[in-house]
């Protein structure tokens, strides 16, 4: 833009407060020039193609118009950029040096901005030692709370109940100063307009409302200090605050997107039977969206992804929540303390869940909520040194073999079978074994052939551990039975399974074993099915040599019948029992010096 298109410099202008918008400058400028801010903003070059002065300008001005202002009012191109959120928080709104103008807007949107609306801190607009101003930070909707002054922003005039900053203008925004041909107006005004003939609000918002919200509390001021140290909310942001998400550092632009994700999801879940308890702040937000006779239109706009919080109270409750999710020092424990509010949406409000999922832009904690990748990190697969202990993935059986099974006691109580929990075990210490991320690896390499089916497995137990609060415990059970495995002999599963994978009593070893075992047997009384005591034998000898599943077993697999199936597996398991406590005088010793026999022949050479 050249010299002679730009608007002359003001006779009378003024330096920037700190931290001061850009809509708060108007309006005191506005006083200054004894002029309508209407006016100002046509003299200092604040208009677009229509000739009006948009609220979106509080985000960021085009280039042309920024040199103009700046021009205009006599100030540097950086003073004047300081003025608009884009300055501020560069890292959300402007992530890089390519974004136009006119991208500012959804930016915005995502990071529940509503250019144009502000909350504000009485005893700040008033002015303490000094002229009151139009705080920036206000705009964010991060921002809940005055730490100067501990307490609650305000955010809705206490006259005519609207939104402060947002007038009857065109446009879905409206403008940079609402019903700003209005003279005579001091900056500190609620400037609302009922309608077209009628007079704005005109309320001081300088003055404290006696009726306003209580004091926040020590954990809401705590969030709001992080906050301000990251975003540099009420001043310079803190060069040693770091963001940090599941005990890593990350960029602050994805620190922010997952802050917002998560806040998301808290305020799903309000209102939901056993729903956690945000204190009262989210009280009234909760039992309108639990309200029987709420419209679904609305109700699926009041928990858009782009609805910012209805109040700084509410804000309140929700920010602190998603802080504390994301201040967990691993990912295992993000997860845990997650799951309250995510498995009551996903339940309760799928729609939501699905849109959420559909929306949230960021892949990277995405990839703890959705099913498919969850427990990846959980199991701590991706390790910077290789393991120190030679366990590897074949080393590992189908199930936790005595007497390291015992570690799993404690979680025998939960609503799952003990055949998912040793899946599941299984499988999470196969990928730390081996360095693996994917669990279809580690459950084929583990000879479990149905994915669908180990998948479901892995949903229940989660949902079971994070509803029992046990997750972290677990986390640290599959590092002692790792150390367990690793200590004792180590054998190769894998090889035994592919070795006896069609394996049966052959007819030698069973004249043999019958010859040994009829004297044992009772004379009097009903004799046994011996075709049948062959399978069942052959059966319990091949899970204790293979550490498998009993339904793996070449015996289960050459029966095709449901019922068959079962009638193996019930006397399967009743024969065990009758040879272990003593039920079968003498077969113990038989049956033991027989699995020894196929165990050493597996040493030896192939097994028939």
């Amino acid at each position: 833009m050249t010299t002679a298109a730009l608007p002359s410099p003001l006779a009378r202008s003024l330096d920037p407060l700190p931290g001061e918008s850009l809509a708060g400058y108007v309006l005191r400028l506005a006083q200054r020039q004894d002029r309508t801010p209407n006016a100002v903003t046509a003299r200092i070059g604040l208009r677009d193609e229509r000739e009006r002065a948009p609220a979106g300008l509080n985000l960021g001005m085009p280039p042309e118009m920024l040199t103009a202002f700046a021009w205009a009012c006599r100030l540097t191109e950086e003073e004047a950029r300081s003025l608009t959120l884009a300055d501020r928080l560069e890292s959300l709104l402007a992530p890089d040096e390519h974004r136009r103008q006119d991208s500012l807007m959804p930016a915005a949107l995502a990071a529940w901005i509503s250019p144009g609306r502000t909350r504000w801190c009485p005893d700040c607009l008033r002015g303490d030692d000094g002229a009151g101003y139009w705080r920036l930070s206000w705009q964010v909707p991060w921002h809940y709370a005055c730490l100067r002054h501990r307490r609650f922003l305000h955010d809705m005039c206490p006259v005519c109940d609207n939104p402060v900053g947002q007038g009857r203008a065109d446009g879905p925004f409206g403008e940079l100063v609402p019903n700003a041909a209005v003279a005579d107006l001091p900056p500190d005004v609620c400037r609302h307009r009922p309608a077209d003939e009628q007079p704005v609000c005109g309320h001081r918002l300088s003055v404290l409302d006696p009726y306003g919200p209580p004091p926040p509390t020590s954990d809401a001021l705590a969030a709001q200090g992080r906050l301000d140290a990251l975003l540099g909310l009420e001043g310079p942001a803190d060069p040693d605050a770091r963001p940090a998400m599941a005990g890593e550092t990350v960029p602050l632009g994805l620190w922010i997107t997952a802050l917002h994700g998560v806040g998301v999801l808290v305020r799903a879940s309000l209102g939901l039977p056993g729903a956690p308890d945000l204190g009262p702040g989210a009280l009234n937000l909760a039992t309108y969206l639990s309200l029987p006779t709420l419209d679904a239109a609305d109700l699926r706009r009041q928990l858009h992804t782009s609805t910012p919080p209805d109040s700084a109270t509410t804000a309140a409750a929700l920010i602190p929540a998603a802080v504390h999710v994301l201040d967990a020092s691993s990912h295992s424990e993000l997860a845990e303390r997650l799951a309250p509010y995510r498995d009551l949406v996903r339940e309760h409000r799928p729609g939501v869940w699905r849109s959420w999922l559909r929306q949230y832009p960021d892949p990277r904690t995405k990839r703890l909520l959705k099913r498919h990748n969850r427990w990846t990190e959980m199991a701590a697969v991706a390790r910077a040194d290789p393991p120190a202990s030679d366990l590897r993935g074949r080393h590992l059986a189908q199930r936790i073999l005595p007497p390291h099974d015992l570690l799993l006691d404690p979680y025998r109580h939960l609503p799952v079978t003990d055949g998912c929990l040793h899946r599941v075990t299984n499988i999470l210490l196969w990928q730390r074994c081996e360095r693996a991320p994917r669990r279809a690896d580690a459950a084929a390499a583990l000879g479990y052939t149905d994915f669908d089916t180990v998948d479901g497995t892995f949903l229940r137990i989660r949902r079971a551990l994070a509803g029992a609060g046990l997750t972290a415990q677990y986390q640290r059970t599959l590092t002692e039975l790792e150390t367990a495995l690793a200590a004792g002999p180590l054998t190769d599963w894998a090889a035994r399974r592919a070795a006896l994978a069609d394996w049966v009593v052959t007819d030698d070893d069973w004249d043999a074993l019958q010859a040994a075992l009829a004297p044992l047997q009772k004379r009097e009384g009903r004799q046994p099915d011996w075709d049948l005591r062959r399978t069942v034998i052959g059966q319990n000898v091949w899970e204790d040599l293979t550490g498998s599943e009993p339904f793996a077993s070449p015996a289960f697999r050459a029966l095709t019948d449901t019922k068959a199936r079962v009638r193996l597996r019930a006397v399967s398991q009743s024969f065990r029992f009758n040879v272990v406590t003593g039920r079968l005088p003498g077969f113990a010793p038989v049956l033991d010096a027989y699995r020894q026999q196929v165990a050493q022949s597996l040493a030896d050479g192939p097994t028939g």
